[in-house]
């Protein structure tokens, strides 16, 4: 309980001093472009602090848990600083970078970071005349629910633009040192390297994918989209894979419900065809911004053994705050509310339950418990109970999460 008090109160001494509000750790997309300061006609430079604290109860259901198995309670901390400059030498024509720099406490010898380390987030040239637009460099490719694809590539995308549809298509080379599947994205340790199906080879050109996304916009206000995703790591064969996805999303009753559901299915190497689905519907009662919201997520991957799941490398669902189930997990579902009812502060609870063959034996859970504290897109503050499985039959994790964050701009 000593522990739990420390690491509370050093938390929030520490965001008191700072005087500044934040959150929301799942909301890894950078806030930078929209929020820089313009210092010359043509250029435009920002930056963005990130502080994120985890203390735990080392218990069954931790990534770290192997690892640290004779330590009662952990305490992990790390701290980032990504600057920003984009460049406009021309109409239509940007090269923007993003960088990171980052310090973990304890840091680890095998994996990055060890102790301080630092990385590239984004380096593009973009051409965007109107109608189409052509970019080139570290660069990151999502799609729908990014349950397919949300990862950062060194290549090349195009995107032509009409009224009625839109079309891209992409290429590119990958390392897992640039996975952003992450909820929060500084944070690798908890969500990368114990996890199959984030398995690469570590030469990242070794690790190929093309493909293409469409969209049609004429039946609004529906969204109807579509992916191919050709992934082709050389040295696993086992991972290379053709992916298909449909997305289809909008609203069920204007302003109050509405759902997104994409339909999935994998080619693997086998020539075997794995298919698979990802639900969420999003409620809320009232027309004001005060009222309270609600969610529901489900998922599945359909088959009866580990060779039979969903394997792309490039698969991203990442439920959970900490424990981060996915389509690998087989079947996964969540319930969640939060309710903004006093001006930048949003309580708000999740539920995470999965289970592979919809048994006890193989059930975990996640339960994330706290508080939004937000001004605009510049301050937010995440703080939260976790508590690991909870209902299962697994010795319970409890733990303590908080993450600032604060992007320095307009």
């Amino acid at each position: 309980m000593k522990n739990w008090i420390v690491a509370f109160f050093t938390v929030f001494a520490c965001v008191w001093v700072v005087d500044i509000p934040s959150t929301v750790a799942r909301q890894c997309p950078s806030k930078l472009p929209s929020h820089m300061f313009q210092v010359l006609d043509s250029l435009e430079l920002g930056a963005e602090f990130r502080a994120f604290y985890f203390g735990a109860s080392v218990a069954e259901g931790l990534p770290s848990s192997l690892d640290d198995g004779t330590v009662d309670f952990q305490h992990n901390m790390m701290l980032g600083l990504k600057p920003a400059a984009a460049w406009y030498p021309l109409d239509g024509l940007t090269f923007s970078v993003e960088a990171e720099a980052r310090f973990a406490k304890p840091g680890w010898e095998e994996k990055t970071p060890k102790g301080f380390d630092f990385r590239l987030s984004q380096a593009i040239a973009e051409y965007d005349p109107g109608d189409y637009r052509i970019t080139a460099g570290l660069q990151a490719f999502s799609f729908g629910t990014a349950a397919l694809l949300d990862q950062r590539f060194v290549g090349l995308s195009a995107e032509y633009r009409t009224k009625l549809f839109n079309v891209s298509l992409f290429s590119g080379v990958t390392s897992r040192k640039f996975m952003r599947s992450v909820s929060n994205c500084m944070w690798m340790k908890y969500a990368s390297d114990n996890i199959g199906w984030k398995t690469m080879s570590p030469r990242i050109w070794n690790n190929m994918v093309a493909g293409l996304t469409t969209s049609f916009k004429g039946i609004r206000p529906f969204r109807l989209m579509a992916m191919y995703l050709l992934s082709y790591p050389r040295e696993l064969e086992t991972l290379q894979s053709h992916a298909f996805s449909v997305e289809f999303a909008g609203p069920i009753v204007k302003r109050y419900l509405s759902f997104t559901f994409d339909a999935i299915g994998f080619l693997d190497h086998g020539n075997q065809f794995l298919p698979g689905f990802v639900m969420e519907m999003r409620a809320r009662a009232g027309k004001k911004e005060s009222a309270p919201r609600f969610k529901l997520g489900l998922a599945s991957s359909f088959g009866e053994s580990d060779e039979h799941r969903i394997m792309s490398p490039y698969e991203n669902l990442s439920w959970g705050l900490i424990r981060r189930y996915s389509l690998y997990n087989g079947h996964v579902a969540y319930v969640g509310a939060a309710w903004p009812f006093v001006e930048h502060v949003k309580p708000f609870v999740h539920y995470y339950a999965q289970s592979f063959k919809l048994s006890s034996d193989d059930f975990e859970d996640e339960l994330d418990m706290g508080l939004d504290l937000s001004i605009g897109d510049l301050y937010r503050l995440r703080m939260a109970y976790v508590a690991i499985n909870l209902a299962s039959d697994r010795q319970t994790s409890n733990a303590f999460y908080a993450e600032l964050r604060i992007v320095i701009g307009e």
